[in-house]
């Protein structure tokens, strides 16, 4: 009995599609990536949320609009023949699958603004070449030192590299999920325990 009870609210919660949701939008494999195209996730946001926030629809009218609204923007992000075309209409029937409540549709679209492009703005300031970041303060080293500063560049070139772009990453990681936590603690529309916010 308890075990059923434990296995409700961390399996049966609207939140635990928040992890799978943010997966399907960066899959570039599965669904080529459909989070990536940030210009189409702001437009989808545009369209949707002003729907989510009229107080004028019974919840359940609000859970049919907003649907609607949702599937004909993945439909327009899906439209074409090309192998990309394809994998995003995949994309589109999966969420559909997923989508069965109000909640569900809160949750996709928390996900696309608080986790997908969020995350697409870090990766952007995470450097991808650790012989780049490391010639970039190497020379910033020899520019102010000299050929004093050699040996320095020669001590320091492995803390240049991979951990210093590792503490961009990380820094990168911590301010993103500071913003998340306050996202989450601000919600206030859906109910949301503890719990949820871990699953």
């Amino acid at each position: 009995m308890c075990q059923t009870r434990v296995s409700s609210l961390v399996y049966g919660s609207a939140w635990s599609n928040c992890y799978w949701f943010a997966r399907m939008l960066l899959n570039t494999d599965q669904y080529a990536a459909p989070g990536k195209n940030e210009r189409a996730m702001n437009i989808l946001l545009s369209k949707v949320e002003p729907l989510m926030r009229l107080e004028s629809l019974a919840s359940e009218e609000k859970y049919h609009v907003c649907r609607d609204a949702l599937m004909s923007e993945l439909d327009g992000m899906s439209a074409g023949s090309s192998k990309s075309a394809v994998l995003r209409r995949n994309f589109r029937d999966d969420v559909d699958a997923m989508i069965t409540c109000l909640e569900d549709v809160a949750v996709f679209l928390f996900t696309v603004r608080y986790i997908v492009l969020p995350s697409n703005a870090a990766l952007r300031n995470i450097p991808n070449d650790d012989k780049r970041f490391c010639r970039e303060h190497a020379a910033q080293i020899l520019d102010t030192l000299g050929k004093a500063g050699v040996s320095k560049v020669l001590a320091l070139w492995d803390a240049l590299g991979v951990r210093g772009c590792l503490n961009i990453e990380r820094e990168e990681v911590i301010t993103e999920f500071t913003k998340l936590r306050t996202a989450l603690e601000s919600l206030k529309t859906f109910q949301h325990s503890q719990l949820d916010d871990m699953v």
